[in-house]
Formats: C-alpha cells, structure tokens, sequence
C-alpha cells in the first residue's frame, strides 16, 4: 500500500527521533512516515533547554513569572496580526512546530499554582456536577471541532496562525482545572474508571494509535483485500476494520503499559524519593 516509508528515508526519521529534532525535521518533509514523532521532540527539547534558561536567568518566582508571561502573549498575539502583513509562510510553520506558546502556558500555569490564592481558588459555579460536565463537554468538543472548523475556512493565508493560540488556551485551562484537584472535569463517577484508564494509557495510546493503523491496514490490504486506499475505504470493511484496530491498540497499550510504562514510572518516582531524602 505504500503507508511505509523506503528504508533509506526510515533510517533517517528513526535518527531525528532519535535525536530529538523531529519537529524540525517534518517542517521539510511532508511525506514522513512517524509525523506524530514531532510533538515529543519538542518535549524532550523542553527538558533539555529550559533547564539552562533557568541557570543563566537568576529571577524571583514573580519576575520569572512576568518573563514568561510576556514570551507567552507575544507567541500568542504575533501569530493572528503577523498573516495578513505578508509574512512569509514558514515563519508560521516554524513556530507551529516549535509551540514556544503551548510550552510557556504549562510554565506560567506552574508558576501561578504556587501562588498563595491558587489553592484558595474556587469556582462555585463549578462545584455542581451538571455545570462542571457541561464545561468540560464544551472545551473538550472545542478541541476536536475547532481544528476541522478552521481548517476548511477558505482563503485564509494560515488558518493554523489563528487555530493554535486558540487551542493552547482551551487546552491551558482544561489543565488549570484540573490542577484545582477539586473534581471539576467530568465529575461523574460512573466514568471515574473509564477516565482513569485512558489517563494513565494516554502517552502510549498516543505513541502507538498510528503504528498499530498502519500495520492493520497493510495486514488488511494483503490478506483480506480490503481496498489500497484509506481516504475512502468500502463502507462495509470500515465498521469491523474500526472495531478490530480499537481492540489490537487497547490490547498493544494495555501490555506496553504493564511491561514497560508501569515499572518504570516506579522506578522514576523511587529515585526521585531517595534524590530528595539525599539532598
């Protein structure tokens, strides 16, 4: 079917990801084969890179906290203002792949939460289950309409220069609400497990949703015939293909999680212990 890339061009994806640099690798490409790859290179750069921000920025928590904030709403702002005056596209599509925004909201938001008044911060109007479902359904249906609503407005130079900042800001408070720990998304205890389960399966469920399609879908092309195309599959192999993909991923992540994930999680969190009883 072609959904794999040649082995020379795999090589060399498998080497930015390796590396890191994926983002800027796919900024270049627009056949790459392990596209989803881009997003952990930018938190892998995050860890690396900020570290040495902090070391050579010798600030109080307030004045660290004013800098971001302001590296946040240039990002933020320059991106919608910038498109119409003409400037060059991969100027866009260099910071769409950096996400210098997104980074600097999480920095700010943790910043903020050790602030005196965050604990104290409570939105009443949330504290009933209904109006806390109905914020939680309204911003999570944001972020999966927003994207596909945007994108197919004609005519806009870059419809991602506008797209992104929105989606950072939903996604910033969906994370601030949470931070709360005061039950304020989705408090419904019939889907306390289901939540739980994607939440804890969400980094390999994000890791290995494309792999596990690709593999199915090549499986299912040689040896069942379904049709070499995934744009528009025949109506009665997408149902039971859909089903079947849902079932091997959950399963794939379900064993990554035990075997893998799991373990070393607790091995970090033992570590990070006796670091702290050391120091």
């Amino acid at each position: 079917t072609g959904i794999f890339a040649a082995g020379p061009q795999l090589l060399k994806e498998s080497a930015a990801v390796i590396a890191y640099v994926y983002n800027l690798y796919f900024m270049g490409h627009s056949d790459s084969r392990l596209a989803w790859q881009w997003s952990l290179s930018i938190e892998e750069q995050f860890y690396v890179l900020f570290p040495i921000f902090l070391f050579f920025i010798k600030a109080s928590a307030n004045r660290l906290l004013l800098l971001v904030g302001l590296i946040l709403a240039i990002n933020i702002g320059i991106r919608p203002f910038a498109v119409p005056s003409g400037t060059p596209w991969y100027f866009h599509h260099f910071m769409s792949l950096l996400r210098h925004d997104s980074i600097m909201a999480g920095i700010c938001l943790y910043l903020v939460s050790h602030q005196s008044w965050y604990r104290r911060f409570n939105p009443r109007v949330l504290a009933a289950a209904g109006p806390a479902v109905m914020t939680s359904s309204i911003l999570l249906l944001a972020l999966i309409v927003l994207p596909k609503w945007i994108d197919a407005q004609p005519g806009h130079p870059d419809r991602y220069a506008i797209l992104l900042p929105i989606i950072t800001l939903i996604s910033t408070g969906l994370v601030f609400l949470a931070s709360l720990e005061r039950n304020l998304i989705f408090p419904v205890p019939a889907l306390y497990g289901v939540l739980d389960w994607f939440g804890k399966r969400s980094y390999g469920l994000y890791l290995m949703h494309l792999p596990v399609y690709n593999f199915l879908f090549e499986f299912w092309f040689r040896h069942i015939g379904a049709p070499k195309s995934q744009a528009a599959p025949v109506p009665l192999y997408a149902p039971f293909f859909a089903v079947v993909a849902a079932v091997v991923l959950a399963l794939t992540v379900e064993a990554l999680y035990r075997a893998i994930e799991r373990p070393l999680t607790l091995k970090g969190y033992s570590l990070a212990k006796e670091i702290e009883c050391n120091t």
